[in-house]
């Protein structure tokens, strides 16, 4: 998995976008792609293309049809085996993009389908770790609850979408492209293109926030576009359509995840089995360390004294999502909060008291579960949302209206209130590809200025980086600049990999440290650099998959409260609760932009929520350490879980699916009006 730094590479910095770059003449381009999902493309053809239009297929690559990532690699164009329906295996190029469109669907692709195997699905990652004896202690328990999770978070994007131009000068090629992974770009566009490296530029344009998670899709994207300026000898611009952008690279993995959970009326969960299994599509490079992220948010941060867990991820003909590895633990933490309300209604107990029981288990539980986290700062935030939403009397109220009300819809406003929390880690260690090596460095000019030369990060870490920074090295904080050109010796991994908050915080503060320790020896100026590998066994032993998963973690709890609309089967949310330990927060005005920023993405994932008003969303942060953390994705580990249960507690029936659409509600209603009918039957006929 080590890969080679070229020295004599060269990126370039373009602040801009590349849809803005064609200033001369150019040629647009639009992806052929595949009507099947499996099977052999025999042809492409089109009765006449006109003049100055073209279509290039695998066999025109000048050099290997293959994208490699890591250990995994797919074709540039397929041809020879289709994987997917809406696989790339062409593209055309002209001048005029409406009649590219025409041409398009006039293309006679003449195809074979592949012969139907009735094997089983074939398993491209997998997971399986247990503690206890899961089967016993199931078999023997009295409250049980066996339910099936699915979350479905597509978060909506009005940036550009994906794509490149590409600029030919002579033997040159300039690309211009939001790519995340450089190495990994000029590599394969190297390989496909059977160019030295020494002929491509690279310019790395502004990377819309949908893009990060997309890398290597990227890379395909730019070769693609590269092969056909390369052939056609002009300048191209490849542009995904909306569409296209939203099926191909910003759709979300389906997981389903089955949990098998007793517990007993005390309130301690006595068992519990997860059942984890994801569409990984047809390609993932990436799904090892997401299947492992899963498997550990799957029990968020309870100790569990009988646990089975198996996480199983599938290849399929789909086009695989490249999610970001954050995106595995939304699901995981969803299933169990939701879990955890089952448990709570089935014991008879608030769920706040279930949390608090399973959190801090016994010593010996404690010491002996496979993974070990610190609880203090759970337990502070789970405290403070209850203090500041009153939690305990409004969810006595609203249970206490459901069992006095004749009917779900007698007692008008409908209400329920919901609660969960998580935690965000950050510099997981229980994957190879994020034990890579992940490097800063930091100098001190001659005229005592210093210069941090890492990724450009938010305004809001910049700020701490930059006062980290003076104050160890005694300068004025308007002396502390952030160099993020990009530079000729890049990472083994994307940006939003090595981009890790605590990681790289914690790497200037040890830069830092050390300029001060030399620059009263050797004269100015002074470059330091720092690299931080993570995974040390009696931290983390990934062979048991056991320790301490993560580098550090910030935590989050939130309740939500709804109110259901009996007219449209609808729910508006009334108020958001969440209190946060993100660490030092040096801008608290910011830090609660951020994350009601975040409230309101997760609204816009469903139609639901847009026909209603934005919520009051209350954030507080609670003091937890001296160290800064990540917050950026805690509102989606905690917020669908709360929700999902607040509209269960109206309903009094446990929902599973997020987002809830008015049917679901609609189906939940009449099954509770059937229950009320048979319970008065019963007690007319008695």
């Amino acid at each position: 998995m080590k890969f080679d730094s070229d020295k004599s590479v060269k990126i370039y910095d373009s602040n801009s976008f590349y849809g803005d770059r064609p200033e001369d003449f150019f040629l647009s381009a639009v992806l052929v792609r595949s009507p099947v999902p499996d099977g052999t493309i025999r042809s492409i053809e089109h009765a006449s293309l006109p003049e100055g239009y073209s279509l290039f297929t695998a066999k025109d690559i000048p050099g290997e049809n293959a994208v490699h990532t890591f250990e995994a690699e797919f074709p540039v164009f397929a041809s020879e085996n289709i994987s997917y329906e809406g696989e790339p295996v062409g593209i055309l190029v002209g001048p005029d993009y409406g009649v590219l469109l025409r041409l398009l669907s006039e293309l006679n692709i003449t195809y074979t389908r592949a012969i139907p195997d009735e094997k089983e699905k074939e398993v491209l990652a997998s997971r399986k770790y247990g503690f206890g004896n899961f089967e016993r202690a199931w078999k023997n328990a009295k409250l049980k609850a066996d339910k099936t999770y699915c979350l479905n978070l597509q978060l909506p994007s009005c940036a550009e979408t994906d794509g490149a131009f590409c600029r030919v000068q002579g033997k040159t090629l300039s690309l211009y492209t939001p790519t995340c992974w450089t190495s990994h770009l000029y590599r394969n566009m190297s390989s496909a293109l059977n160019l030295d490296k020494s002929h491509i530029q690279l310019y790395k344009t502004n990377v819309p926030f949908s893009h990060k998670n997309s890398p290597w899709h990227n890379t395909a994207l730019s070769v693609q576009c590269a092969i056909a300026a390369l052939l056609s000898k002009q300048n191209v611009l490849l542009r995904l359509s909306r569409s296209e952008q939203l099926l191909y690279i910003e759709k979300p993995l389906p997981v389903k995840i089955r949990h098998k959970t007793a517990i007993d009326s005390e309130g301690v969960i006595t068992a519990a089995s997860m059942r984890i299994e994801i569409d990984a599509g047809a390609f993932n490079p990436f799904i090892a360390p997401l299947v492992d992220r899963l498997a550990v948010s799957c029990t968020n941060m309870y100790k569990i004294q009988n646990l089975s867990v198996e996480a199983l991820a599938y290849r399929s003909h789909t086009s695989g999502g490249s999610p970001s590895l954050s995106w595995a633990d939304y699901h995981g933490f969803y299933a169990m909060e939701s879990q955890i309300q089952e448990l709570a209604r089935l014991a008879n107990l608030n769920s706040v008291d279930v949390r608090l029981r399973n959190i801090n288990a016994g010593k010996d539980l404690q010491k002996d579960f496979p993974l070990r986290f610190e609880t203090t700062p759970a337990c502070n935030v789970i405290n403070d949302v209850v203090q500041k939403s009153d939690f305990y009397r409004k969810h006595a109220a609203y249970k206490l209206n459901t069992y006095k009300a004749e009917s779900l819809f007698s007692s008008v406003p409908v209400r329920g209130i919901g609660f969960a929390c998580a935690y965000e880690g950050s510099g997981f260690l229980g994957t190879e590809i994020d034990s890579l090596k992940q490097s800063l460095e930091v100098s001190m000019e001659k005229d005592g200025s210093a210069v941090i030369y890492a990724n450009a990060p938010s305004a809001t870490v910049s700020s701490i980086w930059k006062n980290i920074a003076a104050e160890l090295l005694s300068i004025p904080v308007k002396s502390v600049t952030i160099d993020a050109s990009p530079r000729t010796e890049e990472s083994e991994l994307p940006e939003t990999m090595v981009s890790n908050i605590s990681v790289m915080t914690q790497l200037v503060k040890k830069c830092c440290v050390a300029i001060q320790k030399l620059r009263f020896r050797q004269p100015l100026p002074i470059r330091v650099k720092r690299s931080f590998v993570p995974g040390k066994k009696n931290v983390w032993d990934n062979e048991s998959f056991g320790g301490t998963p993560f580098y550090t973690a910030s935590w989050a709890a939130a309740a939500a409260e709804i109110e259901l609309n009996p007219k449209t089967y609808t729910y508006g949310v009334r108020t958001v609760w969440i209190s946060i330990d993100g660490g030092t927060i040096l801008y608290d005005s910011k830090a609660e932009h951020v994350v009601n920023r975040c409230v309101k993405a997760l609204f816009s994932c469903s139609e639901e929520f847009q026909t209603n008003p934005v919520p009051a969303v209350f954030v507080n942060f609670v003091p937890g350490g001296t160290e800064p953390k990540q917050i950026g994705e805690l509102v989606f580990d905690v917020l669908p879980a709360a929700i999902c249960s607040a509209v269960s507690q109206a309903l009094q029936k446990r929902l599973t699916d997020f987002p809830i659409n008015p049917n679901t509600i609609y189906d939940a209603v009449k099954e509770t009006e059937k229950e009320e009918d048979r319970a008065h039957t019963a007690e007319n006929q008695s």
